[in-house]
Order: structure tokens, then C-alpha cells, then sequence
């Protein structure tokens, strides 16, 4: 039985398959100039005849690219993070504290109550306005310092 085993898998190593045969090759490189940019596309196409010579082909199209940050979305993901940390800071204080409940515990409440107030009401503002990118920025590093600064105090 291992014999034949063994000889299944030779022969399928041996065999030419699909799934491993070599996909063209697509390789783009772009250009700029001042009103569009040139996208040179090179596709190489390799027989599966390995000892063949590959043929290329190169065909050029010229487009305008343009990335234009949508702010909405933006500061739609970045106000989610920052009021759901907030909310799961204070979720965490509050489940250590009902899993040990004592005046002795109860300092566990200081870095996520200060945390989630900096969070709802200094970063979270900044990160939801839709028409500044440098208020959204600023709000997400605050919002990276208080998570590091939570971290740290744990």
C-alpha cells in the first residue's frame, strides 16, 4: 500500500497539472506627465512547453488616475474604533471590577474612565469632522497616544 502511495505521488509531481503550470506575467509600470499617466502593460505568455522561448507583448493606454479620499468613509471607520475603544475600556474596568469587587480594586476605573472621556470627548469630535484631514489626523493620534497610554498603566 505505501508503494503505491509513493508512486501516486511521483507520478503526480511528474504530471503536468493546471494549478502549477506558470500564469502570464503581468508587469506594469507607469509614467507620469502632467495631465495623465501613461500605463505601460508588458504580458509575458510562457508555453507549457518549458524549453520554448516566452513571447511578450506590450500594449500602452494612457488614463487619468486620481485618488480622491473619501473623508466620509474615513472618519466613518475612525469614529467606530475610537468610540468602540472607549466603550470596550470601559467594559474591561468594569468586568475586572465585578470579577474582584473591592475599594482596594477600585483605582482600576481611573486610566479607562480618563481614557474614554479623552476618547469620546476630545478625540472622538476630530475624527468624525468630514471636511478637515488634519483634524481627523490629529484626532487618530491622540487617539493612538491614549491606547498606548492605556496599555502602559495596565
Amino acid at each position: 500500500m505505501k508503494i503505491i502511495t509513493i508512486i501516486s505521488a511521483i507520478s503526480a509531481l511528474i504530471t503536468p497539472s493546471s494549478a502549477f503550470t506558470v500564469q502570464p506575467n503581468v508587469a506594469v509600470r507607469t509614467t507620469s506627465s502632467s495631465s495623465s499617466k501613461n500605463i505601460l502593460l508588458t504580458t509575458e505568455h510562457r508555453p507549457s512547453n518549458t524549453f520554448s522561448t516566452p513571447t511578450t507583448s506590450t500594449s500602452t493606454s494612457t488614463t487619468s488616475l486620481e485618488a480622491t479620499p473619501d473623508l466620509e468613509v474615513v472618519a466613518l471607520v475612525a469614529g467606530q474604533e475610537n468610540y468602540g475603544l472607549a466603550i470596550v475600556a470601559m467594559g474591561e474596568a468594569i468586568w475586572s471590577f465585578l470579577e474582584a469587587p473591592s475599594i482596594s480594586h477600585a483605582k482600576i476605573f481611573i486610566p479607562a474612565t480618563i481614557a474614554a472621556i479623552i476618547l469620546v470627548a476630545v478625540s472622538g469630535p476630530m475624527v468624525t469632522n468630514t471636511s478637515d484631514p488634519a483634524a481627523i489626523k490629529l484626532g487618530l493620534e491622540i487617539a493612538t497616544g491614549v491606547s498606548a497610554a492605556l496599555g502602559a498603566s495596565y
